[in-house]
């Protein structure tokens, strides 16, 4: 998966905490749509911020693996050396020893490695043989040296080249995992908001009965105290309405336990309140089972790192077997020592070597063989663990693929419903105007139309998380596979 994919959402980042603050808005409330709820849970979350990091530190040291293959390393060390000695002839030989080097080496990808060496180096002795002293100084110019060491890809194949191709592998895996954790960070979040929707329209609709139950109440107890209604009447109202009274307590204390959830996600203060600002709405999903899941089978990043884990297992695979292959190399230096501490001598001293060489392990008690058989059987696994990964990837698709269809079959019969349900409480309260009804009867009405709302927004609720957990499965969202299949 590119790396552009998986850092472009972060750009848009930058400009949420000025959408979010409305102008003139207490600093205690924020609004939030749901886009800015999951921006906001990708940008501060705890989790968002440890997989952030991990995927530097992973960069870090896939950097680290393609440098150390192609990028050359530069030494250098100066050394000193004092000695003295007193023998027992009466001689004292006191001697300083310098030596400069400076080393460049710098490995390529064909196995190459290069290297070239200056070493320069000065030397005095000072001798005192029974008072008698003598100096010398000696110091000698660059001694160059350079030098190569080629393996050949006879019986083996490139370990630089292999080593490269595993650190990309590995690489990309830690980015799909990334992927994959702000896929599960922004679901997870999406599903928050709208339990927080849900939570919050069910508090106002049992706040809504609580009133009507008072009214109820009320108007029960002056009918009872008119003798129009008998004793048990006033306490079947009482019973409603407190259990009425309950259930508004019960609803609002999980309101404020999703709003404290949803604070904690998007690390807000505890004395912040979110507003709500996005309505849930419904729209036909168009989209054909076969693209979703051609789509999920392309992009799942668990899929796709279970391919890389095959491919990475085949690669090591054939490492074990060159185990005990013979290794053929050649290798090669040429020296250069500047040396001109003899004036009669008017030549540099030079030399060079050329070596090819073979190591052949030649019994290793069976541990390659071993070793190989082991990796085989490493690798069958991992091919089952990718049928089967796929296997489970399209059930779970064309599950919730069938959640959305099923849910959109009960929004659209839905309407005839409640379309019914408003028509039976505008008859109910023509009878209770002509007298034919009790003012109850109008409430129970009313509140069953309430409910119906209620799960009219359950059913949205159901429709909208079917719909995310697709993304979750595909690994992009579904309306992308459209986009794509058009260009």
């Amino acid at each position: 998966m590119p790396v552009v994919r998986c850092f472009g959402q972060l750009l848009i980042l930058g400009g949420l905490c000025s959408l979010a603050f409305g102008a003139g808005e207490s600093p205690e409330r924020i609004s939030l749509t749901i886009q800015q709820f999951s921006n906001l849970a990708l940008q501060n979350s705890l989790r968002s911020r440890s997989a952030e990091e991990s995927l530097a530190s992973n960069r870090y040291g896939w950097m680290a693996t393609q440098r150390g293959l192609t990028w050359p390393t530069l030494t250098a060390s100066v050394n000193q050396t004092n000695s003295f000695s007193d023998s027992d002839t009466g001689t004292e030989v006191d001697s300083v020893s310098k030596v400069g080097r400076l080393s460049l080496a710098q490995p390529l990808l064909t196995g190459t490695s290069l290297s070239v060496d200056g070493t320069w180096s000065r030397s005095s002795v000072e001798t005192d043989t029974l008072g008698s002293l003598s100096r010398s100084l000696t110091k000698y110019q660059p001694i160059w040296s350079l030098g190569f060491s080629q393996p050949l890809f006879v019986f083996k194949r490139n370990s630089s080249l292999r080593s490269r191709k595993l650190a990309n592998l590995g690489w990309e895996s830690n980015q799909d995992s990334y992927w994959k954790e702000r896929l599960n960070i922004e679901f997870e979040s999406r599903t928050l908001y709208y339990d927080l929707l849900l939570q919050q329209e069910t508090a106002a609709v049992e706040r809504r009965k609580f009133e009507s139950a008072k009214l109820v109440n009320e108007s029960t107890r002056l009918l009872v105290k008119a003798g129009k209604l008998a004793e048990v009447e006033l306490v079947r109202a009482d019973i409603r309405a407190k259990q009425d009274l309950r259930k508004i307590q019960n609803s609002e204390g999980n309101l404020e336990k999703a709003m404290n959830r949803a604070k904690d996600l998007i690390s807000l203060p505890a004395n912040q309140t979110i507003q709500l600002k996005s309505k849930l709405t419904y729209e036909p999903f168009m989209i054909p089972l076969e693209v979703l899941l051609k789509g999920a089978l392309e992009n799942n990043p668990d899929l796709q790192n279970a391919r890389r884990s095959l491919e990475t297992t085949k690669i090591n695979l054939g490492q074990t077997k060159e185990g005990n292959r013979p290794t053929l190399t050649t290798s090669g230096s040429y020296s250069l020592t500047r040396d001109r501490s003899d004036s009669l001598v008017p030549l540099d001293p030079v030399g060079w070597n050329v070596r090819m060489g073979v190591d052949w392990p030649l019994f290793d008690a069976t541990q390659t063989k071993l070793s190989v058989r082991q990796g085989e059987i490493s690798l069958k696994n991992s091919q089952r663990s990718l049928e089967n990964q796929q296997r489970d990837l399209q059930v779970s698709v064309r599950n919730a693929y069938l959640d959305i269809k099923r849910t959109e079959e009960q929004i659209i019969d839905f309407a005839v419903q409640k379309s019914n349900a408003e028509k039976n409480v505008a008859a109910i309260r023509l009878q209770y105007r002509s007298g034919l009804t009790r003012l109850i009867d109008v409430f129970d009405a009313e509140n069953q139309m309430r409910d119906l709302d209620l799960e009219y927004l359950n059913l949205l609720v159901a429709f909208n998380i079917a719909r995310d957990r697709l993304k979750l499965l595909v690994g992009i969202d579904p309306a992308d596979l459209i986009s794509t299949r058009k260009r």
